[in-house]
């Protein structure tokens, strides 16, 4: 395949992605202009997050296993477990239930979460010196690109969520929601792109 025909798929690949988007966001639009409860924790639009991140996780823990390079590789569990870690934000574990366990089972769960965030940036900054040689194989990528976009759309998100805007609280939790869906489909668009077009062999291998 040419560079230039490689080119071409990889746009209309992004074209697609794009016009997806926006048709589950003018669905929701119109969902929520008749029922303003799909902006509201676990209902529809948080739902939709939920199921876009754990798809992110299975698509980049997929790459983790293809890979056998050690950059790659890191790469990889770095995004999953980023992508983990929303997860656990959206689903407010202690509000499923009144019962005091629902407190400790989110409790517990976020200490492990920040247990296992402790002992993977102790494994990056072992392997620091490798990162640092090549620094363009991980930070000067699309799938790098993808993921900081939907770091920012959360970011942007923030105001809607504590309520710092004009906007009436429905309103607000629409555009928080909607922010947070471009941003989970980010999310996985760059753990599609590690999967399938991050390069996953290198002289370096992981042992």
């Amino acid at each position: 395949m040419s560079p230039q025909t490689a080119a071409q798929r990889i746009v209309i690949q992004i074209t697609v992605f794009h016009a997806l988007l926006l048709a589950i966001l003018i669905g929701v639009f119109i969902r929520w202009r008749h029922d303003p409860l799909v902006a509201h924790e676990h209902h529809l639009m948080e739902n939709i997050q939920v199921l876009l991140l754990l798809i992110a996780v299975g698509v980049t823990l997929r790459a983790a296993i293809k890979s056998t390079a050690k950059r790659s590789w890191l790469f990889a569990v770095t995004l999953s477990l980023l992508f983990t870690s929303l997860i656990v934000r959206e689903l407010d574990i202690d509000s499923f239930g009144t019962h005091p366990r629902w407190d400790d089972y989110e409790t517990l769960l976020r200490t492990l979460l920040v247990i296992t965030w402790l002992f993977w940036l102790h494994q990056i900054w072992i392997h620091r010196m490798m990162l640092i040689r090549e620094p363009k194989a991980i930070i000067l990528t699309p799938a790098t690109g993808f993921t900081l976009l939907g770091i920012l759309l959360y970011v942007f998100s923030w105001p809607f969520d504590k309520g710092l805007t004009n906007l009436s609280i429905n309103a607000s939790m629409f555009v928080e929601e909607a922010l947070q869906i471009g941003a989970t489909s980010y999310f996985l668009l760059g753990g599609l792109w590690v999967l399938f077009r991050h390069p996953h062999h290198e002289s370096q291998r992981r042992h």
